[in-house]
């Protein structure tokens, strides 16, 4: 019993662990996302506005 609960303690804290991390890596890429996005819009606007003066 007492290996079994260490076992589950070991797994337990290598899945925060992984939690953690992908956590982190998701909010990394999610703000690579909102600044691509925000030049994508940017580029957007001016493409739009260009085509409207021509």
């Amino acid at each position: 019993i007492l290996l079994n609960t260490i076992n589950e303690a070991f797994e337990y804290y290598e899945l925060a662990d992984q939690n953690r991390r992908l956590t982190q890596e998701l909010q990394v890429t999610n703000e690579k996302l909102a600044e691509l996005n925000s030049g994508l819009e940017q580029l957007v606007e001016d493409k739009t506005r260009n085509l409207q003066l021509h």
